[in-house]
């Protein structure tokens, strides 16, 4: 599995477990009839915070859309330090959301600019 697992929130990990009681047809009483190789194995999805069952993601997740488009439409959720909106990032380092960030490298530019010019006054005030 090269792609990442979906990490689920504990409520959503609630809403999981309440679909695979209820709608999965490999469970059975707490074991998974798909590890079923004479002995009897917990589902694995019911002890995780991972969406792993593949099962469970390709059959069993579709009955309830809301649920999978909530799950695997996650997406890391970044806040901007200036405006506190929601963004996606572009960059492994960014901070800001794209218009803050133009806005502070201008605040950033002006006050550079402020202190080379009082550097220089200082300088030739001497």
């Amino acid at each position: 599995m090269s792609e990442k697992l979906p990490r689920l929130t504990p409520k959503q990990r609630v809403s999981v477990n309440a679909l695979v009681k209820n709608e999965c047809c490999n469970y059975d009483e707490g074991n998974c009839l798909l590890l079923d190789d004479g002995e009897t194995h917990c589902c694995p999805q019911l002890i995780t915070y991972s969406l792993l069952c593949q099962y469970f993601r390709r059959a069993v997740l579709p009955l309830r859309p809301d649920l999978e488009n909530e799950i695997l439409s996650q997406k890391p959720k970044n806040v901007c330090r200036n405006c506190n909106k929601q963004f996606e990032k572009i960059q492994h380092n960014q901070l800001y959301f794209k218009k803050c960030a133009e806005s502070r490298k201008k605040w950033s530019n002006t006050l550079s600019a402020r202190r080379q010019r009082d550097k220089k006054r200082m300088k030739s005030s001497f």
